[in-house]
């Protein structure tokens, strides 16, 4: 049974792949901006946490993948905030007009062990918001220093996306209007030992983030819930 699913489910992403290699766009999508203003949009302080002074600047070890940061995206935030019990929440959030198969959002599955850290574990996972319920992906990594645990969703399109096959998928019905969607990563990771208290402090950020920023930034983080294009 698991092997037939799995033909399926390989047959399911080669006929998309056909499909998206078929319909190729002639246009970005229409109404995208290169630049959305995400330092703009992210404010300083949030209900219960406050921006660390000089934090502004992502900790990059590798230049070469600085240099894919700067091909990947055209607008990209990293900051890090302090609580009134000294808990630290590290927030980066890309975002990148042309989503394609070349120029994509890099999850981080690929960048941490790029930077020297082993993912222990990898899990699914939803996180209540006042707005709607999010699918997101949790790492517990580790490097030689410390453990670090982080929770990530990605955003194609209008829509939160779950797989490349839904990925794939929204590209294809955009290409076929002759247009490429936008892609948004929104990542949070936090430094500690228990994966349950980190994750549970990771998810009253997101709840004060999206509770602070307005009806339409909000958007571009949890996507839209309507199917049109």
């Amino acid at each position: 049974m698991k092997s037939f699913t799995g033909l399926l489910l390989f047959l399911l992403f080669v006929s998309v792949t056909g499909l998206a290699h078929f319909a190729k766009p002639s246009q970005i999508r229409s109404g995208d901006e290169f630049n959305i203003g995400l330092h703009n949009i992210i404010p300083d302080s949030l209900n219960g946490w406050k921006i660390i002074p000089a934090s502004g600047t992502p900790n990059i070890i590798d230049p070469q993948m600085e240099a894919t940061i700067r091909e990947l995206y055209t607008d990209e935030v990293s900051r890090a905030y302090v609580n009134d019990k000294q808990d630290v929440i590290m927030l980066s959030v890309a975002y990148g007009a042309h989503q394609t198969d070349q120029l994509k959002v890099h999850e981080p599955d690929i960048c941490y062990p790029a930077q020297g850290f082993v993912i222990d574990s990898r899990n699914r996972s939803v996180i209540e918001t006042d707005f709607k319920a999010i699918p997101v992906t949790q790492l517990q990594t580790h490097n030689d220093r410390r453990k670090e645990f982080v929770t990530y969703w990605v955003v194609t399109g209008d829509k939160i996306v779950e797989s490349n096959i839904d990925r794939k998928l929204i590209q294809i019905k955009y290409a076929f209007n002759g247009k490429v969607p936008s892609g948004l990563i929104y990542r949070v990771s936090s430094i500690g030992q228990q994966s349950g208290q980190q994750f549970l402090l990771q998810e009253q950020f997101i709840n004060s983030f999206l509770s602070t920023i307005n009806e339409v930034d909000r958007q571009y983080f949890l996507g839209k819930d309507t199917d049109r294009i």
